[in-house]
C-alpha cells in the first residue's frame, strides 16, 4: 500500500491583481496567474470594481504574466466589457495568452492579431459561409 503522509495537496490557485492609475482617466489591472472558475469571483470584483469610477474611460489588463484564461475567465471579461461599454469605458488587453486569443477566435470570430513580442496565437479560425 502507498504511504500518503507525505501527500500534500495543490495550494489553491492564487490570482494576484495589481492596480496602477497612470492618469485619472485610465487604470492599468496587472493580472498574475491563472483565470478560471476558481477565482472567477476576484477577477469578477476586480473588473466590476476597476470600471466603478466615473471618471475612467480606459481599462487596460496586462496579461503578461497570465498563463490560461478558461471560458469563465473569458466570461467575466464579457460581461464587464458590456457595462464598460454603457458606461463610455474602453477595455483593452495587452500580451492575451493564447488561451484568451483562442477563444476569441472560436466565439466572437473575432481575429487576433499579437502585437509585436507577444505569446503566439492559435491559427485564426474561419467561419463556415454555408
Amino acid at each position: 500500500m502507498a504511504d500518503l503522509s507525505a501527500y500534500h495537496p495543490p495550494e489553491p490557485q492564487q490570482l494576484r491583481i495589481t492596480r496602477i492609475a497612470p492618469a485619472p482617466d485610465t487604470l492599468i489591472l496587472v493580472v498574475a496567474g491563472e483565470i478560471d472558475a476558481v477565482v472567477r469571483a476576484q477577477w469578477l470584483d476586480a473588473l466590476a470594481s476597476a470600471i466603478d469610477s466615473p471618471r475612467l474611460r480606459l481599462l487596460i489588463c496586462d496579461c503578461t504574466d497570465v498563463g490560461f484564461v478558461s471560458i469563465d475567465g473569458f466570461l467575466a471579461l464579457i460581461d464587464t466589457h458590456c457595462a464598460a461599454r454603457r458606461r463610455g469605458v474602453r477595455i483593452q488587453v495587452v500580451n492575451p495568452p493564447s488561451t484568451l486569443v483562442r477563444l476569441l477566435t472560436m466565439i466572437s470570430g473575432i481575429t487576433v492579431t499579437p502585437t509585436k513580442g507577444t505569446r503566439s496565437p492559435c491559427p485564426p479560425m474561419t467561419r463556415s459561409t454555408r
